[in-house]
């Protein structure tokens, strides 16, 4: 204590009103942020060590205080909000006189071992993701990865020609994979202000662009999977994708309007989404399926599955991007286990009703691949 220095100089930045008398204001999410200027003044800072009752509210504009802690792991974000904040509440009170006190926010430093995404990429809204929320996207993660890797595998074991939906089942679940790795790490997302109901503020919430990128590959390539075993001509099965693709993008442009505009954008997502039921519960089903009964049974199933799967996301949207109804939390849980529903569970089905289907009845057969061993005889025998 002694050895440590008694007082620092430092550069603090002072508020200046607005030139033009205006209201002040500070909006992460304007151009520019804020309508007033920092005022720099070198100010010297001492060390409080020891001397902490020396300051008060009135004289310092801040106040040091003590209290014992009945919650002492600060491991859960729940559990952190039901136990310390009543307890940092009631503490304030008393050492201000204050009849009501409010904790906003708060963050964990810590060395501990295990789930640190959250602290070392900071949340970057008001309304964000939490840890425990962090913990469900890397246990939705490992569940996509090994769904790959199993997937790729399979593929591997297919022969040669015959690995067309095995490889697109895996470029979907890689997919699913590298976004899930993003938001598990609480990156991938941007603030958007919104209006909460009963909030009567304006705050900021994560929205997250890197979930829209997953869904602009992921959901064309599902739609090709079932797509292909009927026998719609490609210009129906390319309007089809593009309306895959409408879907999504409507949801991401609606999610980052701040303005009731966002539901003009919900409704033509979900007007984009009426064409996909009618393919596929419809328009599909009356094409001539290749290799007959076997596939076109395995598509009644599949295409149900999926039609079924894809209109439970914009209820999910309505409740989190849109309305702000749900907390982010919730949105994360609720948006992954609609994913790995439908990827993994949905591509389960399709791989396994083509496992035994010969391929040349799709009309899509492929001879023209690599085999390195027959090049590698072949060069050989005409060097001999």
């Amino acid at each position: 204590m002694s050895d440590e220095p008694q007082s620092v100089t430092a550069e603090v930045f002072y508020f200046t009103p607005p030139e033009d008398g205006s209201k002040p204001y500070t909006d992460l999410n304007a151009d520019p942020r804020n309508n007033w200027n920092p005022e720099p003044h070198s100010v010297e800072v001492e060390n409080l060590r020891s001397k902490e009752g020396s300051v008060t509210l009135d004289t310092a504009g801040f106040q040091c205080g003590r209290g014992a802690a009945a919650h002492k792991t600060f491991t859960s974000d729940a559990e952190i909000k039901a136990e310390y904040y009543p307890e940092s509440i009631e503490l304030m009170k008393k050492i201000t006189g204050a009849s009501r006190a409010v904790v906003f926010d708060h963050i964990v430093h810590s060395t501990m071992s295990g789930n640190q995404a959250v602290g070392i990429n900071p949340p970057n809204a008001v309304e964000h993701l939490t840890t425990q929320a962090s913990d469900w996207l890397w246990a939705a993660f490992s569940f996509m990865a090994v769904c790959f890797l199993a997937t790729l595998g399979w593929s591997v074991m297919r022969p040669r020609g015959t690995r067309l939906f095995h490889e697109i089942a895996a470029v979907v679940l890689l997919t699913s994979s590298l976004a899930y790795f993003s938001m598990a790490s609480d990156l991938g997302a941007t603030p958007v202000a919104v209006e909460f109901r009963g909030d009567g503020g304006d705050p900021t919430r994560q929205i997250w662009y890197v979930r829209y990128i997953q869904w602009f590959i992921n959901f064309p390539l599902l739609l090709l999977e079932v797509l292909l075993a009927t026998g719609l001509p490609l210009s129906d099965i390319i309007t089809t994708l593009f309306m895959s693709i409408v879907l999504v993008i409507c949801g991401l442009v609606g999610a980052l309007v701040h303005s009731t505009y966002k539901w003009g954008y919900f409704t033509f997502g979900c007007s984009a989404l009426l064409w996909l039921w009618y393919v596929l519960l419809w328009h599909a089903p009356s094409t001539q399926f290749a290799n007959g009964g076997i596939v076109r049974r395995g598509y009644y199933l599949a295409a149900g599955y999926l039609a079924f799967m894809l209109i439970t996301y914009p209820i999910c949207w309505a409740c989190a991007e849109g309305a702000n109804v749900i907390t982010v939390d919730a949105e994360m849980i609720w948006y992954g286990i609609l994913d790995c529903l439908t990827a993994p569970l949905f591509l389960a089905i399709i791989l396994w009703q083509v496992r035994a289907v010969d391929y040349s009845a799709f009309g899509f057969h492929s001879g023209k691949f690599v085999d390195h061993a027959a090049a590698s005889e072949k060069r050989g025998a005409q060097q001999a």
